[in-house]
């Protein structure tokens, strides 16, 4: 049994020769030897979302995340890229500033990573949810194993609307302080002092 370790930087698919002989005197004829060829493994593919914008968002606001996609192995991959929230609407997805549709396909040179910008606008059905976003990419020489990140979640707040009450006396004079009520979107009863 011989064990051999292969440097972290070894891209994945990697081709190695193995090539192992023996000298020994006692033996007649030829001397022994055997060739086995290893690949390297692991996963071709890795990526990761991170949200840019603000954890809370209100109906008209864009929600920005940052899409990384990076290919471990030693030659390109055209990769499938789908991108989900959790209202099941899609994010509008863009690539060197070209949109990308749902399953839309993007080539990924041998180790390298590409940046894409992903975008959803709040629509008041939103309001009062947390909205997630799964990004999905599936490499078509690995189908049934699809790489996933789902962001940490994006707040979404609907506008306040606030009522301030004034207690003046009939000569203008102040009788106590003013109180404030407000009243979001999502229907939230009226709270304040």
């Amino acid at each position: 049994l011989i064990t051999t370790k292969v440097k972290d930087n070894v891209p994945v698919g990697t081709l190695i020769e193995n090539i192992a002989s023996a000298d020994c005197d006692n033996i007649k004829g030829e001397k022994p030897s055997d060739k086995a060829d290893v690949t390297v493994g692991g996963s071709s593919l890795d990526i990761s979302k991170t949200r840019t914008s603000s954890p809370v968002a209100a109906v008209g606001d864009t929600i920005i995340w940052k899409i990384s996609i990076t290919n471990n192995s030693i030659r390109e991959k055209t990769v499938k890229v789908s991108d989900v929230l959790s209202n099941g609407k899609n994010a509008v997805v863009m690539y060197q500033g070209i949109p990308v549709p749902n399953d839309g396909e993007i080539t990924v040179a041998a180790g390298q990573t590409v940046t894409l910008d992903a975008s959803y606008v709040v629509q008041k059905g939103d309001v009062g949810t947390e909205l997630y976003n799964t990004v999905t990419v599936t490499d078509p020489d690995e189908p049934d194993d699809p790489k996933k990140d789902t962001d940490e979640g994006t707040e979404i707040a609907g506008p306040e609307r606030t009522v301030t009450i004034k207690y003046v006396s009939d000569k203008g004079e102040k009788l106590q302080e003013d109180a404030v009520i407000t009243k979001n979107e999502t229907g939230d009863p009226f709270k304040g002092a």
